[in-house]
């Protein structure tokens, strides 16, 4: 069914209702970060502070992190800019070209350490999006799932990964027709999370039309995930 690959595994109110505890909790290990109206907003060049802190405590709590946008040039020069003079290594990749797989292979190659996947061709490891929904839908069930693939040295319901090299990857973004699909066809669970500001390319706005028309059907038929319900679970 089309509505499952558009449909978040999670949806949050704000960035920063994310925590590191939650993320290592329910079994991820690295995330992949939307720029553009998630980290800030589209028409800023200058992340705020509280987003560094926020960045800064998945990097203390050893999480890595990968920064995606559609866009680049100067925006993302001055950012990276940024997150150096706050001694943050984090990677950024631009022009990503989201939906599309090669956006989020690429800014998985940018994620170092040992336990981020190697990923082959995206298409290769592209799973069915409503088996894909069976199995991640449940945070709990899906740490369960990755753990007993991972102990079977068996490939990832997530990344496609082997053995202790599997890193159960969350995308996080704004958009459905953007973020979270292009998470789902590249094998991702995704969080969508509330736009930072209302100002977007024309484009843009009117997948957001589009976007609005199946949150709106995803929430009829009680598909939709309650907004920052794991954050109110979380302690």
């Amino acid at each position: 069914m089309i509505f499952n690959i558009l449909n978040p595994e999670y949806r949050y109110s704000k960035l920063t209702e994310i925590t590191p505890e939650w993320v290592l909790k329910s079994g991820y290990t690295a995330l992949l970060v939307d720029i553009d109206n998630t980290l800030l907003a589209r028409n800023c060049n200058i992340i705020s502070e509280t987003h560094i802190r926020w960045l800064t405590a998945f990097r203390r709590q050893g999480i890595p992190l990968a920064l995606t946008s559609n866009n680049g040039g100067r925006r993302t020069a001055a950012i990276r800019k940024q997150l150096e003079q706050n001694g943050l290594d984090i990677q950024i990749f631009s022009w990503a070209g989201k939906p599309f797989p090669r956006a989020f292979s690429g800014a998985i190659r940018l994620l170092e350490g040992p336990n981020v996947a190697k990923q082959a061709s995206p298409w290769k490891n592209t799973i069915n999006p409503v088996q894909y929904k069976d199995s991640v839908t449940d945070p709990v069930q899906s740490q369960n799932n990755t753990a007993e693939l991972q102990e079977k040295g068996t490939k990832s319901p997530v990344t496609g990964g082997k053995d202790n090299h599997t890193a159960v990857i969350l995308a996080i973004g704004d958009q459905l027709f953007t973020d979270v699909l292009g998470a789902h066809l590249y094998g991702l669970p995704a969080a969508w999370v509330r736009p930072l500001s209302k100002n977007d390319f024309i484009g843009t706005k009117l997948l957001r039309i589009l976007e609005s028309l199946v949150a709106g059907y995803l929430q009829q038929n009680g598909m939709l995930p309650e907004e920052d319900i794991e954050s109110r679970d979380k302690t």
